[in-house]
């Protein structure tokens, strides 16, 4: 890994800056307090994270607490590095609050944030180095007192983290100084204490939280008693208040009831005199309908509802049977057809269920034996196949050979055309004999007679030699051909006929066994339509018989074929006819049925008809009923039923009005001579004198209204609830006073219960502190213990002989031999004057220091081998060293950058001058002045200012 860019927007004393880091080494210069070690626990908290307290730790002595910005509210760090596979990423860290918002985005990718989450932690670090935090503080980022032995991060606290890092990592080793360790832990314990210890700290605080704890239970016991009084006390004050607040209110009642009742008086007087010449006008009016019948009403009304359903009633049946009109038309015409269609039918017989079984078994008969026809076909056919192979044979001038017998007649061709080449030798005789003659003839008419004998008996010799070699040659061709005149009569034995039918013998041979195949065809063919036809013939008669019994006429052919066609023919005639016998019976049934079901319908459409003329006569009837009712003088006819019915109602309404009027007069004139006369000036200041006494009350006399409660017994009980009130209210404050007086006495004698608190707060931060504390100690002897016994053999050997390799460099060869001891880390010398090994708590504090500071690097080498190389942070770490041995570390160092990047903070400039001086590539960062640019530790153009807004550190 290679840190590119920082950038810092607030943490701890720095802000706003911005620092670019060298390949290889950068320098970071500044005095104390400039915020060098910042720079380095900035990067940290990039890679890791940073600790904002949880369950068991406060957030105040977080680490989140401690690093918070000096100035400003921007806290949070930007990291931009690289990876040995040339990947880039930037880290960036929100810390303002303590769930810290982080985002890793990958330069020139993705945003690789959930892919880096360890838990709800985003780790940077421990995915890409592949160690933790503490290994990484224990080995790559030495702090203000990382060089100590007994330092919080250093190897010997981080044993056990650091060897299982090397272990998975690069398997190499680590140190540890578990002795002087574990010393110090034992002497910090001991200055912790213990709780039975009453001199130790945590002894005192213990015995202080007690007794404070019994204070405050004491304190919180008595101010409990307190609040108890006070509450009571405030409830009692409260019910006082609601005790006089519910007189004030009993009283305005009482007077708002009383003005209400006078207003009611002086209105109900006026009302009444209102009223009564409002009913005289209105039983004036209504005076003509004082005979009405009402009894009437409610057999209109019901006449009414019954009318409207009745014609409701009469359209609907009107509207269904003119619907149905057409369809008993159609259903009446229809059964007309019916019935002609019956007595198309005739008296067709009726075929009974086991006559048509017995049918359709004669039926499956036939349809069995179906196969006769074929078969009659076929041997037609195999017949005529027959005649067709004889009429070829005979064509083709072989027919005269008999069946079966072509192998022999083939043999005896074959000797009969043996002649070989004296086939021809009579003509060749004969051709010699005439010579003979010629030649004689011509001789002697040349008058030599000699020679002409002599050449004519040569001649006549050899003609004569020829026809007895042709007579010996020819005696068994002969015979066969003598053989084949008896066996073939009429085949032609001449050698081109006996040629023709030897080429014409493999197509024989052929053709007499396709005749001898068509013939035993033709045999089995006619014996089995032999058997089929008597077969048909038990079939048919069956058939018949079937057939007179129903009885049904069957049809005879006009020119019945024989043999089994002809039977068929016969049994299908009659199955024909039985089954037309059965189709009209079923035809006949379907008829009658349908017509079954028409005349249903036809009564169902009758009976609508009937319903319509019903609907009707019950509608007259009703109508009659109703204009009899209404025929009354002064109420008008109506023709709709509705408009009848209301106007009966709405006369009906006006005599019972007529009535209720007349009731309603003599019930007001007796209330007006119960109220007799009254005196409207009393009553007017007597209403005054109230009012003004219910404006003194709070109340409005202006809202009161009549319809308030005016009975005089409750008015009465209103005045006495009033006065129980009062008396009420008064005992309630009284009580309410005096306790008043005792609470303030008590509460002045009371501790204060917040300070108690804050007491027993800091006796148990104290107590805590020890503890965790104690806690602490005995981890971390119990860590380096058990990181001692399990650490890696194999890993001191080479951190031995790294730290021994750059010692000897920087001690001049004093110390030219290191071992570390695989169990606990620790470190020991040998030296030149000494026989044995020196541990390094007996060397001076600077080649502590340098010890410290080579095992450091030698570990970040181990576990840059494994996996990514790891960057160091080192913080002054030359500051305990002579000006001889600080050249040799930093000449050390200055090496080690060419393959680990060294991130140096220092406060002494010969450090950054023997940089410069060294001609090494690197930058150096100046802290603590405004703008201050970095400048390149070599001759090569100065980079990129680093501080781009540096203010402060």
């Amino acid at each position: 890994m290679r840190l590119e860019r920082l950038e810092i927007s607030g943490f701890g004393r720095l802000g706003d800056l911005s620092l670019d880091l060298a390949p290889q080494m950068t320098v970071v210069l500044g005095a104390n307090e400039s915020g060098k070690s910042t720079v380095h626990r900035a990067v940290r908290a990039a890679l890791y994270g940073i600790d904002v307290g949880g369950q068991g730790r406060a957030a105040l002595r977080s680490d989140w607490a401690r690093w918070r910005p000096w100035e400003g509210s921007r806290y949070g760090v930007v990291l931009t590095y690289n990876l040995a596979d040339g990947r880039r990423f930037r880290v960036a860290r929100r810390l303002e609050h303590r769930e810290e918002r982080v985002q890793v985005q990958e330069l020139g990718g993705r945003d690789v944030t959930d892919a880096l989450r360890s838990g709800r932690l985003v780790i940077p670090g421990l995915h890409h180095l592949g160690i933790d935090e503490a290994v990484f503080a224990a080995s790559a980022s030495i702090g203000e007192e990382g060089l100590e032995t007994s330092a919080p991060d250093g190897p010997s606290a981080r044993a056990e983290s650091l060897q299982e890092a090397i272990e998975r990592l690069a398997d190499a080793a680590g140190r540890a100084t578990a002795a002087e360790a574990l010393g110090r832990l034992r002497q910090a314990m001991d200055r912790v204490g213990t709780e039975n210890r009453s001199k130790s700290p945590l002894g005192l605080a213990g015995q202080r939280l007690q007794k404070v704890e019994e204070e405050l239970a004491r304190a919180r016991e008595r101010a409990l008693a307190l609040a108890s009084e006070e509450q009571r006390r405030e409830e009692l004050e409260g019910t006082a208040a609601a005790a006089e607040e519910r007189c004030a209110e009993v009283e305005r009642a009482w007077l708002e009831g009383r003005l209400a009742q006078l207003s009611a008086h002086r209105l109900e007087l006026a009302g009444a005199a209102l009223e009564i010449a409002r009913l005289h006008e209105c039983i004036a009016e209504w005076q003509a309908w004082a005979g009405f019948p009402l009894e009437r009403e409610e057999r209109v009304s019901a006449l009414g509802v019954e009318l409207r359903l009745a014609l409701d009633a009469e359209v609907a049946a009107r509207r269904r049977w003119d619907a149905a009109r057409e369809e008993a038309r159609s259903c009446e015409r229809r059964r007309l057809e019916i019935a002609t269609a019956v007595r198309a039918l005739g008296s067709a017989p009726r075929v009974s269920d086991a006559d048509l079984d017995e049918a359709t078994a004669l039926q499956s008969e036939v349809g069995a034996e179906g196969g006769a026809e074929r078969r009659v076909a076929a041997v037609a056919a195999a017949g005529a196949r027959l005649d067709g192979l004889r009429r070829e044979a005979a064509a083709m001038g072989l027919g005269a050979v008999p069946l079966g017998s072509v192998d022999a007649v083939a043999g005896l061709i074959e000797e009969a055309r043996g002649l070989g080449a004296i086939r021809h030798a009579r003509p060749v005789a004969g051709a010699a004999a005439v010579v003979a003659v010629v030649v004689t003839v011509g001789l002697l008419a040349a008058h030599l007679p000699v020679l002409a004998v002599a050449t004519g008996a040569g001649l006549l010799l050899t003609a004569a030699l020829l026809l007895a070699a042709e007579r010996l040659a020819g005696g068994p061709a002969a015979a066969a051909r003598r053989r084949l005149a008896r066996l073939c009569p009429g085949l032609d034995l001449s050698p081109a006929g006996l040629e023709r039918a030897a080429e014409r013998l493999p197509r024989l041979r052929a053709l007499h066994a396709d005749l001898h195949r068509q013939e035993a065809a033709v045999e089995g063919g006619r014996a089995e339509l032999a058997e089929a036809s008597e077969r048909l013939a038990g079939i048919a008669q069956r058939c018949l018989v079937l057939a007179a019994r129903i009885p049904v006429e069957v049809d005879a052919p006009e020119a019945p074929p024989l043999g089994p066609a002809g039977h068929l023919a016969r049994a299908r005639q009659a199955l024909a006819a039985v089954a037309r016998a059965a189709e009209a019976g079923r035809r006949r049934a379907q008829l009658e049925a349908e017509d079954a079901r028409l005349s249903e319908r036809l009564d169902t459409l009758g009976a609508l008809a009937e319903e319509a003329e019903r609907c009707a006569a019950a509608r007259t009837d009703l109508a009659s009923e109703m204009a009899r009712l209404c025929d009354i003088p002064g109420l008008p006819a109506e023709a709709e039923p509705a408009l009848q019915v209301a106007a009966f109602r709405q006369a009906a309404s006006t005599r019972r009005q007529l009535e209720a009027a007349r009731a309603r007069l003599v019930e007001v004139s007796r209330r007006v001579s119960a109220l007799g006369p009254a005196d409207d000036a009393a009553l007017e200041r007597q209403a005054e004198r109230l009012a003004g006494e219910l404006r003194q009350r709070g109340g409005d006399p202006d809202g009161v209204r009549a319809e308030l409660p005016r009975d005089p017994s409750h008015l009465h009980d209103l005045e006495v609830e009033a006065q129980d009130a009062r008396r009420h209210a008064g005992a309630l404050r009284t009580q309410a006073t005096g306790m008043r007086e005792r609470l303030a006495g008590i509460r002045d004698g009371l501790p204060s219960v917040a300070d108690l608190e804050d007491e027993r707060a800091a006796c148990v931060a104290v107590r805590d502190r020890c503890l965790h504390q104690l806690q602490a100690l005995q981890h971390a002897a119990v860590a380096i213990e058990a990181a001692a016994r399990r650490v890696h053999r194999d890993a001191a050997p080479r951190l031995a002989a790294a730290v021994a390799r750059h010692l000897a460099l920087i001690t001049d060869g004093r110390y030219e031999e290191v071992h570390v001891d695989p169990e606990r880390f620790a470190v020991t010398l040998r030296s030149p004057d000494r026989l044995e090994l020196v541990g390094v708590e007996l060397l001076s504090h600077g080649t502590r220091d340098q010890v410290a500071l080579l095992l450091r690097a030698a570990l970040a080498e181990v576990l840059g081998e494994g996996g990514e190389p790891v960057p160091l942070l080192l913080d002054d770490p030359l500051q305990s060293s002579d000006p001889l041995r600080r050249a040799g570390l930093l000449d050390f160092l200055l090496r080690l950058s060419e393959r680990t990047q060294v991130v140096l903070a220092t406060s002494d400039p010969t450090v950054v001058e023997a940089v410069l001086r060294s001609g090494a590539k690197g930058t150096v960062v100046e802290l603590g002045r405004r703008s201050s640019p970095s400048r390149p530790a070599s001759g090569a153009p100065a980079p990129a200012p680093a501080l781009s807004r540096g203010r402060r550190a």
